[in-house]
């Protein structure tokens, strides 16, 4: 915390305070994927909006990701080589524009070993940082570089021992280090420019007060004057590149279509580069190769040519794949391991002279593909944009991993409806014998055999029943939303409701249940579908109505935007807080063999609703009574 000499250490080594090992082997926090993607897409608008303080947001923002009590950005110095804090955030603030020594400190270790480390009251060897308030319990530090450069690292410390750093935060804080590596640059040239025009306006008074050296100061003035353009053209550029990246971020939180999001990458992709095309490619493990998956820029050739690259291919995709690791191919024409190849000829023919190939890579560490972009001319990418590239391609290797969960948790309700469904159909017969046979013994057996005799002969009955009851709504309940919409029209919900309140009327009778309704609304959907909606809503306040009083149910709507909400009003025994996220699930019963069903009602409003593209969701308060809301279409 400060520059003055040090001495060579503590009382105790330096492998004594480094804990870095011990991460691998902590419980780890699940990823929040969203909210990650959400404090990235901040730090990329500041980069567009506010360049000169990014560094402080991606402090603010180390700090909210990695429930830090500080953190903060160090930051080598031109001057003298040592570390100094340009960017604090939480208990450390105060220090901002202290530092570390560069031979002697956690920040040097961790640019001396190229990789993050996790540092345990490091004031035991480095004791200047004894009077650091408050106290260092954990410090995680991530390095990051420009154009090869050791330029910083950025880290996070814990000041208590409630707060101990996992594989999580270690994830987290790199990838704010590469969001450093491409914020640091834009403030450098901010600040480059800030100078050249300080240098400007000197020169311009120096004009003004001397004549002697007017043509060599008009000379250093001009030639300023193109520098200054070229720092702008180059800015602009750069800023133009940030708020691609940002316009993506905010797509991929939006968009839902996964081919479009492709697009939107691809086309962010040649825009950060400032490539003529680009390509992404997914790995097919069945076939041991990558696939190509959508590309921009080119001839519909390129997609035939392309289509699938083996390992055995010379390409820098392939090389990309198996070193797992970007590949940069300044000029095709020079490419030692294209020379000769038939791989060549491909390039040359689709008019690729130059190519970077960055893989994509899983959260889990996994190899999913590798996106490309490519030039009709000879082209070395600029450090900076490659930092901006590896944070596009973080948020592709995002999206083929959620569309490859999509696609596998599709297949695999596919083939459990399939099951479902056959088992339904198929168990009906032979219960249907067991039904028949449990019931004969109960009427020719009953009051003939000992008591405890007909209780399990009752026992076998009703368990009969209730399996036949819930193979019937399991057939119910996979048709509730699988059947192809025919006939999408207005439909009255009054008269749905009315359709519903006849065939509840026996329960509704014996119950002494009263219900209620508002005026309610024409919506688009189907007639059937809708009176079996509200049937399970309105049978379930019925079931789970209070000993003590008659229920009363009440129907209402009002219009939500683009939608109608329609709520039923109960007066039952409610539903604690506990279950309120799980009450939808199939099979979920909160109240064992208390009250009668198959746990399917819900599950199949869930399905009729989302069947329109609404939602459904329940507000309750525990023994007073329950709301469930839904939203349909006009």
């Amino acid at each position: 915390m400060n520059d003055s000499p040090v001495p060579a250490g503590g009382q105790v080594s330096l492998e004594s305070v480094l804990s870095t090992g011990e991460l691998s082997a902590r419980p780890a926090r699940p990823p929040d994927y969203q909210a990650e993607n959400r404090a990235l897409l901040a730090i990329v608008q500041h980069m567009a909006d506010s360049p000169q303080t990014t560094l402080q947001k991606l402090a603010e923002v180390a700090l909210d990701v990695c429930r830090a009590g500080s953190a903060g950005v160090s930051l080598v110095s031109k001057e003298n080589g040592n570390f100094y804090w340009p960017a604090i955030a939480g208990a450390w603030k105060p220090h901002i524009g202290s530092g570390t020594p560069r031979h002697f400190g956690p920040c040097g270790v961790v640019l001396d070993r190229n990789a993050a480390q996790l540092f345990t009251h490091p004031e035991r060897y480095y004791p200047y940082l004894t009077p650091a308030s408050p106290p260092i319990e954990e410090a995680l530090l991530t390095p990051f570089y420009v154009e090869g450069e050791a330029v910083g690292t950025v880290w996070v410390v814990a000041h208590d021992t409630a707060r101990r750093f996992d594989t999580e935060d270690l994830r987290l804080i790199e990838s704010l280090g590469l969001l450093a590596a491409a914020a640091y640059p834009l403030g450098a040239a901010l600040e480059a420019q800030e100078q050249q025009s300080h240098s400007m306006r000197d020169i311009n008074e120096a004009l003004m007060v001397s004549s002697v050296r007017q043509h060599e100061l008009t000379e250093q003035a001009q030639k300023a004057e193109t520098a200054l353009r070229e720092s702008e053209e180059r800015l602009s550029l750069e800023l133009a590149a940030t708020q691609q990246l940002q316009e993506t971020s905010i797509q991929l939180l939006r968009e839902e279509d996964a081919d479009a999001l492709y697009e939107q990458i691809l086309h962010a992709g040649m825009a950060i580069m400032r490539a003529n095309m680009a390509s992404m490619q997914v790995l097919d493990e069945g076939e041991d190769a990558l696939r190509l998956l959508t590309f921009r820029g080119f001839d519909p050739e390129f997609g035939q040519i392309f289509e699938l690259i083996r390992p055995d291919r010379l390409t820098a995709c392939s090389a990309a794949r198996r070193e797992a690791r970007r590949i940069v191919v300044p000029d095709v024409e020079t490419c030692d391991f294209l020379a000769g190849t038939p791989a060549l000829n491909d390039h040359r023919k689709t008019g690729i002279r130059a190519v970077q190939s960055t893989p994509l890579i899983s959260r889990g560490g996994r190899l999913l593909g590798v996106i490309s972009t490519h030039w009709r001319e000879p082209h070395q990418p600029a450090e900076r944009d490659l930092h901006l590239m590896d944070v596009l391609a973080r948020q592709a290797a995002d999206l083929i991993e959620r569309s490859q969960a999509e696609k596998a948790l599709q297949d695999l309700n596919a083939n459990l409806k399939h099951f479902s469904y056959a088992a339904a159909h198929d168990l009906q017969q032979p219960l249907r014998l067991v039904t028949l046979y449990t019931e004969l013994l109960s009427r020719r057996y009953k009051g003939k055999l000992d008591p405890e005799a007909d209780k399990f002969i009752a026992y076998a009955v009703d368990g009969a029943h209730r399996i036949e009851a819930m193979l019937s709504d399991l057939r119910e309940y996979w048709s509730a939303n699988d059947q192809k919409i025919e006939q999408l029209g207005p439909i009255d919900c009054n008269s749905a409701l009315e359709k519903s309140l006849g065939d509840l009327e026996v329960s509704i009778q014996e119950s002494g249940a009263i219900i209620t309704h508002e005026s309610l609304p024409m919506v688009t959907a189907e007639a059937f579908p809708l009176t079996v909606l509200f049937q399970n809503l309105i049978s379930n306040a019925i079931k789970y109505r209070r000993p003590e009083a008659p229920p009363r149910i009440h129907l209402s709507a009002q219009r939500r935007d683009a939608a109608w909400e329609i709520s039923v009003t109960d007066n039952g025994i409610g539903i604690e807080p506990k279950y309120l996220e799980t009450i939808f699930t199939p099979f979920k019963r909160l109240h064992g063999t208390e009250y009668p069903g198959t746990g399917l009602g819900l599950a199949m409003c869930q399905r009729v609703v989302e069947r329109y593209r609404g939602r459904i969701w329940v507000e309750s308060k525990y023994g007073q009574g329950s709301t469930f809301h839904f939203t349909l279409p006009p």
